[in-house]
């Protein structure tokens, strides 16, 4: 009870963990079943800078962006394919690699696979048979197990399109497995009620349920367009539904560290142009 006898209200519509999100202690395995299966188990460890190690039994895999892989047992396979023409162009469209890799262990005994982000961030994972269809910033996506299919959705509302800061195209994850995200910073989970609205700057977004309605905002008069640090718009979530936002994006941190240049000005690792190029 606040000082001046009233309730606060609540920071959050529900519980900070939402029922779709789970996340354990560190390190502590979560069952998972697919294809009649109980065997497949998956942790997370760390704290700020997360890996996801996931258990499979002989015939089980796991699918990844490529490039996430840490280490692996010697009887897990690597394939890379595509998945289809189609499925690699709408992966493109939402800003993924046009390529994917499955991960498949063909020995005798149980194998681990240990995956992580491509920059420091925490793994969010996202029972989709319970949370539903979700929408996506690009990038945030790492992996997944049992049956998902990775695609993208054309925004609704022109507006959040053109000045949200997401672009045209959300990633768009639907089916009945578990999906891994990533999140820099700290990740923040809240369920919107029906009508709840919440404002988000456009780099904090992770991602949100196909439920929530999503728009664009401006901030404020001219002055705090140009003077608050905001930038122009907020992204605008309406609920009912899960939205996930993270204090420290990709977008956020490289322009914290931005590439080291070299005397003469070119980013190092590149190669200077010539005058004549």
């Amino acid at each position: 009870m606040s000082t001046f006898g009233f309730q606060p209200p609540p920071a959050y519509s529900t519980d900070i963990l939402a029922p779709p999100v789970w996340q354990g202690p560190p390190g502590q395995m979560t069952n998972y079943q697919a294809s009649g299966s109980i065997h497949q188990k998956y942790a997370i460890f760390g704290h700020e800078t997360q890996v996801l190690q996931v258990n499979l039994f002989p015939g089980e895999s796991v699918v990844s962006q490529p490039g996430a892989m840490l280490y692996r047992g010697e009887g897990v396979n690597i394939s890379t394919g595509v998945g289809g023409v189609g499925q690699g162009f709408s992966r493109i469209m939402a800003g993924e690699s046009f390529f994917k890799n499955s991960y498949t262990n063909r020995g005798k005994y149980m194998e681990s696979i240990a995956i992580s982000p491509s920059f420091p961030a925490k793994i969010i994972p996202i029972d989709l048979s319970r949370s539903g269809t979700i929408l996506a910033k690009h990038g945030s996506y790492i992996a997944h197990i049992g049956n998902v299919n990775v695609s993208f959705q054309v925004v609704s509302n022109m507006m959040a399109g053109c000045f949200g800061g997401n672009g045209l195209f959300l990633l768009k994850l639907e089916g009945n497995g578990i999906v891994f995200l990533n999140g820099g910073g700290s990740v923040m989970e809240k369920i919107l009620a029906p009508g709840e609205t919440l404002l988000a700057h456009h780099d904090s977004l992770v991602g949100f349920s196909a439920s929530v309605q999503y728009g664009a905002r401006r901030i404020g008069d001219c002055l705090t367009c140009c003077c608050g640090g905001e930038g122009l718009f907020n992204f605008e979530l309406t609920g009912p539904g899960l939205v996930m936002i993270q204090s420290m994006s990709k977008e956020r941190l490289k322009a914290i560290f931005p590439p080291p240049r070299n005397s003469g000005g070119e980013p190092q690792g590149q190669l200077p142009v010539s005058p004549g190029n």
